[in-house]
């Protein structure tokens, strides 16, 4: 499984202050997200640090991560399935 994006539970805040959020991580860190509808509630939002940003997203948080949350970030390599004769 290779993990390509991240989501931040934004859920209890305005859409604005999302969007807000969403901007400052570009401006600040380059990062590139989105704005998605949480599945549950039409008026609850959360981030996506998108697949292009997530390695510079790992650099920035990985040494703020707990441990036992460090599976989250973690960048699996997907093995191919070789053909065998």
């Amino acid at each position: 499984m290779v993990i390509n994006r991240f989501r931040f539970s934004t859920n209890s805040y305005k859409k604005e202050e999302v969007i807000l959020l969403i901007k400052i991580l570009k401006e600040n860190f380059d990062l590139d997200c989105s704005l998605q509808l949480a599945k549950k509630d039409k008026d609850q939002y959360i981030i996506y640090v998108k697949y292009n940003s997530m390695e510079q997203f790992r650099n920035i948080v990985t040494p703020y991560f707990h441990e036992s949350m460090k599976f989250k970030l973690i960048k699996n390599v997907t093995k191919s399935k070789s053909n065998s004769s």
